[in-house]
Order: structure tokens, then C-alpha cells, then sequence
């Protein structure tokens, strides 16, 4: 569902100043009628310039217990999961990486879409038990949704240790599991990283053999 607030932004627009600035002669009359110049006439025009504004807007924000970001190339999609419930937004990015994360605040300028119910590989870690929090106060009171398809054996070994916790305590997933996303991660950003330098270095060899032939 979310919830919607009041926020007041800033934002780059343009002001304008009143300059003045000398814009002719000013002339006075002499002896006999015969006119001369007595001074400088001054016109106000208005100079634009850059400055910071301010505006009230609503935002829709949503309190996402676990979140899926799956970049592929420039773009990215997450799926997150509040109170059960899954929406879908996407981003930009580089690379081509999927992680999870939890306890996640995003705000945005519509409202989003709701999905459905939470769904294993999508919002939640197929095969997880990921904390679907009750918010009081600003602080999570307890709730556990298992995703979907698991089976009968692992929900049941799921549900076996949802009940061993006390209530009010907060799982999210399995250490191993987060490590092994975060792990493909970084391995990512990593492999991005070291083709885009070795794009660079085949460029810079192929200027070099026209600039001086082949070595």
C-alpha cells in the first residue's frame, strides 16, 4: 500500500535581477533652444541568472522488507516486497548484476503498481523466509512471509524455525545466501570494470600501430 507525504524540494530555475544600465545621451536645452548633452540616460532591463527554487510536492513512499535489483546492461528492475504485496519500478544502471537487499525506503512520484503477492525469485530469495514487518511507530513489530514456490519440505523446515524465533526479532535470509549475492555482485562490477579497461588498452594500441606502424 505505502503511505503519502508532504515534501518540499529544491530544484534549479531561473530568476531575473533589474539592472540598470546606460542606454543613450540625455539631452537639455540651451540658449537660444539649441540642445546639448547634459548627462546619460539609464534603462532597467532584466538579466536572467540561474538560482535555487523551492516547491511543495507529494511523494509515495514504500517500506520494503526485501528488494530485488536486477541490472541488465543500462537498465534496472527492482521487485519489492511491502506488507506481503509486490510492486515493480525500474532505474538506470550499468552492468549486469542481481542482488537483494532488505529494509529498503524509496519514495517516488506516482504511486506504483501492486503486483500481487510477494513471489519467490522476484521480491523474495526463491527459497527463503524473508520478514514481512508490521510498522508501529517507525519500528517493525514482527511478521514472516515464506515465498512462494517452495516445497512441502521447505516450507515446513521454514516454518519450523520461524516458530524457534522470538517474536519481534527480524530475519531476513540466510547469511550464506546474501553473501553469495553480494559475492556476485562485487564479481560484476569487477568483470565490467576489467573489459571496459581492456577495451581501452585495444584502442590505444591501434592508434599506436597507425601512428607508427606495427612494432
Amino acid at each position: 500500500m505505502g503511505y503519502s507525504t508532504e515534501v518540499t524540494e529544491s530544484y534549479w530555475g531561473v530568476c531575473h535581477k533589474d539592472v540598470s544600465v546606460p542606454c543613450g545621451i540625455k539631452w537639455c536645452q540651451g540658449w537660444g533652444g539649441i540642445p546639448y548633452p547634459c548627462g546619460t540616460k539609464w534603462c532597467t532591463i532584466f538579466v536572467p541568472y540561474p538560482c535555487k527554487k523551492y516547491r511543495t510536492v507529494t511523494r509515495y513512499c514504500y517500506r520494503f522488507s526485501s528488494v530485488k535489483d536486477d541490472c541488465k546492461v543500462l537498465v534496472e528492475t527492482h521487485y519489492g516486497c511491502e506488507d506481503g504485496r509486490e510492486y515493480k519500478w525500474t532505474d538506470t544502471c550499468f552492468g549486469w548484476v542481481t542482488y537483494y537487499r532488505s529494509g529498503v525506503d524509496v519514495c517516488f512520484d506516482e504511486p506504483l503498481e501492486d503486483l500481487g503477492p510477494c513471489r519467490g525469485g522476484y521480491s523474495l530469495p526463491h527459497g527463503d523466509v524473508t520478514h514481512n514487518p508490521q510498522w508501529q511507530d517507525g519500528v517493525a513489530i514482527g511478521g514472516f512471509v515464506v515465498a512462494p514456490l517452495l516445497g512441502e519440505e521447505s516450507k515446513e523446515k521454514h516454518r519450523s524455525d520461524e516458530e524457534k524465533m522470538d517474536k519481534g526479532s527480524i530475519k531476513f535470509s540466510p547469511p550464506m545466501q546474501i553473501g553469495r549475492f553480494c559475492i556476485l555482485c562485487f564479481t560484476g562490477k569487477m568483470l565490467v570494470i576489467a573489459v571496459i579497461l581492456l577495451c581501452i588498452l585495444l584502442v590505444i594500441r591501434w592508434i599506436f600501430q597507425l601512428q607508427f606502424g606495427d612494432p
